[in-house]
């Protein structure tokens, strides 16, 4: 799963992703820091800061990426300190 189309194109410190599923225990939106190399699990945080371990299932099944000034909107609101 971790070389699906999907996760080909998320860039740590730059995606946001955007939850398509209603789970009360997972963010709305999450910038994507990174994964944790040979476990299959993402790192990401949430707007208030939050950092979470999510695996890989879990993020492909109920994130979906933002793009455009949605995306950057989202950035500039929530995780500048996070943004190179």
């Amino acid at each position: 799963m971790p070389n699906s189309f999907f996760f080909r194109n998320i860039r740590p410190k730059k995606s946001v992703l955007k939850r398509t599923r209603p789970r009360a225990d997972l963010p709305q939106h999450v910038l994507y820091l990174g994964e944790l190399v040979g476990q299959n699990q993402r790192r990401v945080v949430g707007p208030e800061g939050e950092e979470k371990v999510l695996t890989d299932k879990i993020v492909e099944s109920n994130y979906k990426l933002v793009s455009g000034p949605e995306a950057e909107e989202l950035v500039q609101k929530h995780w500048t300190k996070f943004v190179d």
